[in-house]
């Protein structure tokens, strides 16, 4: 599907581009910055599609290493300035939402149930971040307070619902995505984050 293909590019270019900036800032050389830009780009899908037991996509479609590796070199050399970096949080936020209804809806094309489809969805748009974030040595997303799971989460949720209750693949996948991105970005502009537990 057109639509799968179009999200699927956009966040795997978004996520190798934040990566970058990300390891620019730690002084890391271009081969290091395009390996991790790499791994948060297909990092997700990956897993996604092992535990799916379908073909893993980029061996399938290697394109998608040409823009994880595209992206990373060019953030690397043209670097980030103030604007520049408010404008890679907004993408981020796209890339986020893009990838969890990807997941999403390959998980329902491959038959499983609703509430799997959104496990997969949730996978797909953070295991990628997670793996970057071990292998930089930097404290993984998972474990942050900002709104990010939860834009995955969301933005899978919507669309899964969307399709159960009727609604075509298309209006569903842009509904899911534009609910995720307002979410990250509302989160990253108002420095929202989810609550602490209570004290015990």
């Amino acid at each position: 599907m057109v639509l799968t293909a179009v999200l699927d590019y956009v966040g795997v270019a978004t996520f190798a581009m934040g990566s970058t900036v990300r390891a620019r800032d730690r002084r890391l050389d271009l081969v290091s910055a395009a390996l991790l830009g790499t791994v948060a780009g297909i990092g997700g899908g990956t897993l996604r599609d092992l535990a799916l037991d379908r073909p893993v996509f980029w061996l399938q479609a290697p394109g998608y290493l040409y823009v994880c590796v595209g992206a990373a070199t060019l953030m690397w050399f043209v670097g980030a300035g103030p604007r520049r970096r408010q404008t890679l949080l907004f993408l981020d936020a796209l890339g986020i939402s893009a990838f969890a209804v990807v997941g999403a809806l390959i998980a329902r094309d491959e038959g499983v149930v609703a509430p799997v489809a959104v496990v997969m969805g949730i996978l797909t748009a953070t295991c990628g971040g997670i793996l970057r974030d071990v292998l930089a040595g930097e404290r993984a997303v998972l474990v942050r307070k900002d709104v990010y799971v939860s834009v995955a989460m969301l933005s899978a949720l919507v669309f899964v619902v969307a399709v159960e209750l009727g609604l075509p693949q298309v209006p569903a996948a842009i509904a899911g995505a534009a609910v995720g991105t307002v979410l990250r970005v509302l989160a990253i502009t108002r420095r929202w984050q989810l609550p602490p537990p209570p004290r015990t």
